[in-house]
């Protein structure tokens, strides 16, 4: 495939001249007379060398490159010029000039320089994206316009997408085919934008977030979840960013944060629920949340924290590896630690909770034997533990847990998690018919029956037991679906296909 360059001189017969030569080199050739033009032209189109002269009217050949450098970061860019200032000399380096040229050019080092500027380019596109995105980094740190301008962008961005409030944005990756996508109730499509962002762009402004160790985890981890956040009026914007990649293309997802808090009071939970998760009267144990993605699990455990900060009095530390709600400390000091940030690892962090004597402990997911682990050991030691889980069921949720060893080391786990267990409570979100979201819930609290047969390992026999302790504030999902039903909130219909035993609730539903 012929290379693609563009000319960019005021001067028509020098236009001429390096076009006829190239042209007779099998390129394709576009012109431009002045760097205003040329930049209307790169808006939309990428080439594979820019030419430019630098002293031309409207906008001239640096300021050309500097604008140029924000669209496409790897451009190259020869410089042509019969004058000899070194303050654009300068200002070209600073911006990333490949070659100079001085007029009248002679042909045979044109040619050279061509050749030249095509293999950068060529060695640029086939880079890693771990040198894709160090060379970014770099033209950052010399391009301070170009970061407040990405930045500026993005800041606009999210502000209109405040009016239209999708639950979760992605933008970037071969995927998304350019355009940005929005996720509105359980609808996940495009949103019709006039302006969008160029990959280029969303690997700039992924940069220009991340600290130097987050950039090198996300390239160790290909993934990586962090924070952005703004203030526009006396407004504070906070946002969860989730980076990751798609065929060497990194895509970032974008989840707005909570600027208010649900009552846990006001979800009609029973008083033994409630007691289950707070620390009064020193009360420890491992309570998991847990739902599948998107099942509000965080702002259950922000109401969970809320509660006891705000009619208790102890210390709690919140982990995570991105905060998505910043709590005040009211009637407890309430610590906030982001991993990568202000330590290397959840467990280092559970590990050190230990020296701070904590009444409660919140983890974002306990993913592996080694978090649970550090887990019950601040329960063995009096602490309160708050963790979720991705799981349906808290049958499940049981299973997923013993999963993270292997089956020798399993007998001992049930009879650790089985004296450890305070509470499972698992959540959906589900949509009314009116477009709204409700939670429906599955609870276990753990009392002597449950913790024996957690212990024996007869897990599938706690589901009775659930089922049968509903007034000492235990249900399981099918019985909050049945409720649902009997509401008007949802159709049968729907509950059967929600639910986690279908035959079950068919039987509930014609006998109840």
């Amino acid at each position: 495939m012929s290379a693609r360059i563009l000319l960019v001189d005021d001067e028509k017969e020098i236009r001429e001249l390096f076009k006829s030569f190239l042209e007779d080199e099998d390129f394709i050739i576009d012109e431009a007379e002045n760097g205003q033009e040329a930049f209307n032209m790169v808006v939309n189109e990428r080439y594979d060398l820019y030419v430019t002269d630098v002293f031309m009217p409207e906008m001239n050949g640096v300021e050309f490159m500097k604008i140029l450098k924000m669209l496409d970061p790897d451009a190259v860019v020869i410089i042509v010029t019969g004058y000899d200032n070194m303050e654009y000399t300068r200002q070209a380096l600073d911006y990333g000039a490949f070659r100079f040229l001085t007029k009248p050019v002679k042909m045979s080092e044109f040619r050279s320089v061509i050749n030249l500027g095509l293999a950068e380019r060529k060695k640029l596109s086939h880079s890693s994206p771990a040198e894709k995105l160090q060379r970014m980094k770099e033209k950052l740190n010399t391009n301070i316009e170009l970061r407040e301008r990405l930045f500026r962008k993005l800041q606009n961005f999210l502000l209109n997408m405040e009016k239209i409030q999708p639950s979760y944005i992605e933008i970037g990756g071969p995927g998304s085919k350019e355009k940005i996508w929005g996720k509105f109730f359980s609808s996940f499509k495009p949103i019709p934008l006039d302006n969008s962002f160029t990959q280029d762009e969303i690997n700039i402004m992924i940069l220009s977030i991340l600290s130097n160790s987050q950039i090198d985890t996300l390239l160790e981890q290909k993934k990586i979840k962090s924070n952005f956040e703004f203030k526009a009026g006396e407004t504070l914007y906070r946002y969860r960013l989730f980076i990751y990649f798609e065929m060497d293309e990194l895509v970032i997802g974008i989840k707005t944060t909570r600027r208010s808090i649900i009552n846990l009071e006001q979800m009609k939970f029973n008083n033994n629920v409630l007691n289950k998760l707070t620390f009064k009267n020193d009360n420890s144990g491992l309570v998991i949340v847990c739902g599948p993605a998107g099942s509000g699990k965080s702002s259950l455990v922000d109401a969970i924290i809320n509660l006891n900060n705000t009619y208790l009095s102890g210390n709690i530390f919140v982990l995570t590896d991105s905060l998505e709600y910043i709590h005040e400390s009211k009637n407890s000091m309430v610590r906030h630690q982001e991993i990568f940030r202000d330590v290397n690892s959840v467990t280092e962090a559970l590990d050190n909770c230990l020296d701070y004597n904590p009444n409660m402990i919140v983890i974002q997911d306990i993913v592996s034997a080694e978090i649970l682990e550090s887990a019950l050991k601040l329960v063995d030691a009096g602490c309160l533990v708050v963790a979720t889980l991705r799981s349906k069921g808290v049958i499940e949720a049981i299973y997923k847990l013993l999963s993270f060893y292997p089956p020798e080391s399993q007998e001992l786990m049930k009879r650790h998690l089985a004296r450890s267990l305070g509470a499972i409570v698992c959540q959906q979100l589900l949509p009314t018919s009116q477009n709204k979201m409700f939670p429906v819930k599955e609870i276990l609290l753990n009392n002597d029956q449950i913790s024996q047969i957690v212990g024996s390992g007869n897990i599938d026999e706690v589901y009775e037991i659930i089922q049968r302790s509903k007034k000492q504030g235990m249900q399981t999902l099918e019985q909050d679906l049945v409720a649902a039903v009997r509401s008007g909130l949802i159709s049968t219909e729907f509950a059967i296909e929600q639910a986690n035993k279908q035959k079950l609730i068919k039987d509930m539903l014609q006998y109840s």
